[in-house]
């Protein structure tokens, strides 16, 4: 509903400083680039994309100008940072068009949401915060619906941070509303594990016990850094090359009692954790659909709501004394920069077992 793409010109607060504009036709080439390099940020979500995305934009956008106008796009400080799809909401706008190209950014093709929930596309457990943005924002209000998650076609979830921004005509009558969505993936995931390491340093400082420390950093790491799931093992040497689950969190800890996991070179220490152990080195599984050697676990970690995770192995005065683990719900959530954040945590863990070994070593001989 409201004004045509033509005639449509809204403005973020200035905190945003977003305008969506028409674009003119010298503008093209630029769009053109601006689109490929979405898609190709995308590819891995998606992998049916035609081989020449622009074909499929061309198809989906730049054809609006016959039916609605010319192509909208979004500026920002004189720059062209994204495109914008216009559609007349049907069905109180709770219900995708036929033609809503930028999901396919997300791996999904029109044909699959056509009459389905406009909620479809957000993580389950941000629906109740959307639809709420969505009832302020047409009663006047602009909003702020910070970080969420949308869901792509293969089931991954991806961050984003939103800002709804009412539409009103010249009597501030609201006749729609306008949603600003930045990809904010990569810094959700890099801060998380610094957040996690802040909160891991802190813990070192105070702790004057092991159990202390290891349920500690596994409470840290889901606390603070938002993963879902955390546990600390050591291997024991029993005829099974066992692990041992000596720290978990209490948020989905249930996980630990319906798997088994070994160190050994065995089906059941083929997974992340017993890798790290016996190789001495951090194992990543970044897509737990697509491994095989997960298979053992793969059940319940779906059950659980896990869909990647890192295993680091913590030495202790040159020998390996167990893996620290931990899940994410989204694929592709340790990256390079998240990993070597980890990774220092690990050693961080490490090195205060060896203090907290040391002193009671020093203490017992002095007390002898």
């Amino acid at each position: 509903r409201g004004p045509a793409p033509a005639e449509l010109a809204a403005v973020a607060p200035d905190t945003a400083a977003i305008t969506i504009r028409p674009a003119v036709p010298a503008e093209y080439d630029a769009l053109r680039a601006l689109l490929l390099a979405a898609y190709d940020e995308y590819r891995p979500h998606a992998a049916g994309l035609a081989a020449d995305a622009w074909e499929m934009y061309s198809r989906d956008i730049v054809n609006i100008e016959g039916r609605h106008g010319v192509p909208l796009v979004a500026e920002q400080a004189g720059r062209l940072i994204g495109t914008v799809t216009y559609y007349p909401r049907g069905d109180q706008g709770q219900h995708w068009p036929a033609d809503y190209a930028a999901l396919r950014l997300l791996g999904w093709e029109p044909s699959d949401l056509v009459g389905r929930p406009s909620t479809t596309i957000i993580e389950p457990s941000d629906r109740s915060t959307v639809a709420d943005v969505a009832a302020r924002t047409v009663a006047g209000e602009t909003v702020d619906a910070g970080e969420r998650r949308l869901m792509t076609a293969q089931g991954d979830l991806r961050w984003v941070s939103a800002l709804a921004v009412p539409r009103v005509d010249a009597s501030g009558r609201v006749i729609g509303r306008t949603i600003f969505v930045r990809d904010r993936h990569d810094e959700v995931i890099a801060r998380r594990a610094a957040r996690t390491l802040s909160a891991a340093n802190a813990l070192l400082a105070r702790s004057k016990a092991e159990q202390e420390i290891l349920d500690g950093m596994c409470d840290a790491a889901v606390l603070e850094g938002g993963y879902v799931f955390s546990w600390y093992g050591r291997p024991v040497l029993d005829e099974r090359q066992s692990i041992e689950f000596v720290a978990r969190t209490e948020a989905e800890a249930g996980y630990l009692d319906e798997i088994e996991v070994s160190w050994g070179d065995n089906p059941l220490g083929r997974g992340p954790t017993g890798r790290s152990i016996r190789e001495r080195a951090t194992c990543i599984l970044n897509d737990m659909l697509d491994a095989a050697s997960y298979a053992p676990w793969s059940q319940a970690a779906h059950r659980h709501g896990f869909r990647s995770s890192i295993s680091l192995p913590v030495l202790v005065d040159g020998e390996v004394d167990g893996a620290f683990v931990v899940y994410a719900g989204e694929a592709q959530a340790f990256t390079e920069v998240t990993t070597a954040v980890l990774e220092d945590m690990a050693s961080h863990i490490g090195l205060g077992i060896e203090r907290i070994r040391a002193f009671d070593r020093l203490r017992r001989l002095s007390n002898e």
